[in-house]
């Protein structure tokens, strides 16, 4: 699907009944719509267009979905971990405009970066 048949569709859903909404949807994902508000079916319908126009989620991204749907499943909650993990010595740089900003992280990684830098030095370009 072209982004600008994608866009046209998406501007138009706001116009769309609810039956027209539910017919939508039915063509989209192959199955009828759940019992949803239309301004949920609306938002359904223009993520799946917008996926079809741009392309789906990533591998990574959908391995982590199922993998708290799972943890839902098990435990009734669902928490994603620390998505970096920083080494002690490494050395964060951040820039911006003409000033540069240096940290090291100095013992273990926990899962914030910035309880991770207690020292650091700006150098002005």
């Amino acid at each position: 699907m072209k982004r600008a048949t994608m866009e046209a569709r998406v501007a138009a859903l706001p116009s769309l009944s609810s039956a027209q909404l539910r017919s939508e949807w039915l063509q989209l994902y192959k199955a009828p719509a759940p019992s949803l508000t239309t301004d949920l079916l609306r938002r359904g319908i223009a993520s799946k267009l917008q996926e079809k126009a741009d392309g789906g989620y990533r591998p990574a991204t959908l391995r982590e979905i199922e993998r708290l749907c799972r943890q839902l499943g098990r435990t009734g909650e669902a928490t994603s971990g620390p998505s970096i993990r920083i080494k002690p010595g490494t050395r964060l740089v951040r820039s911006w405009g003409a000033s540069v900003t240096m940290s090291w992280c100095w013992k273990k990684a926990s899962s914030t970066a910035s309880s991770n830098m207690p020292r650091s030095a700006a150098l002005h370009a």
